[in-house]
């Protein structure tokens, strides 16, 4: 039996791409950027009303991390057609820490 990785055949799929994106590919990935930045304000302020509407019993560092981990989905699934984007982010956020 022979090992399919050491056949010298060429690969069918490259780890990278050998031409660069193109612009409209570029394009999300600043404006999720931009909104990643724009929404990492908001984590410090959702945290604490979180931590104090749970009583204090989570560590606020945990409930920042769960923010930092959140907000990379919520900028994903963002749809600016439906809400603005603060409004949106706060009530997720909260409810991602909860």
């Amino acid at each position: 039996m022979t090992d399919p990785t050491q056949s010298g055949g060429p690969r069918s799929s490259e780890p990278y791409p050998s031409q660069p994106a193109s612009s409209s590919q570029l394009v999300p990935e600043l404006v999720s950027e931009e909104l990643v930045m724009q929404a990492l304000p908001l984590i410090g302020p959702i945290a604490k009303s979180v931590r104090a509407q749970l009583g204090g019993t989570l560590p606020l560092d945990d409930l920042r991390s769960i923010g930092h981990f959140a907000i990379l989905e919520l900028v994903r699934r963002y749809d600016p057609e439906l809400s603005p984007f603060e409004p949106y982010m706060r009530r997720r956020l909260r409810w991602a820490m909860l």
